[in-house]
């Protein structure tokens, strides 16, 4: 009667080694791809350069009408003003 036995990457069976072959990550899905680097024009900069230096911080609301006013994402504008005070400080 045989015993196998496994450790790590690696069976025992009887005195004999069988290993997996390739990575162990190699069967999981691919990440996804990252998302191109969104280019602001320079009257979206010079806008909200404006208004960051008026204002460190917005609200929800203001957030939603400057988007919308400079035609970019709440995401993209709450991204912005994230990187600046960063830079800010």
């Amino acid at each position: 009667m045989s015993e196998i036995v496994k450790l790590g990457n690696s069976t025992f069976s009887n005195n004999l080694v069988v290993r997996r072959i390739g990575h162990p990550y190699q069967n999981r899905t691919p990440p996804k791809r990252k998302k191109p680097r969104t280019s602001f024009s320079r009257l979206q900069i010079m806008e909200l350069e404006k208004r960051f230096h008026r204002q460190k911080y917005l609200a929800s609301a203001e957030r939603s009408a400057l988007a919308k006013a400079l035609k970019m994402t709440d995401a993209q504008v709450k991204t912005w003003f994230q990187n600046r005070r960063t830079k800010w400080r």
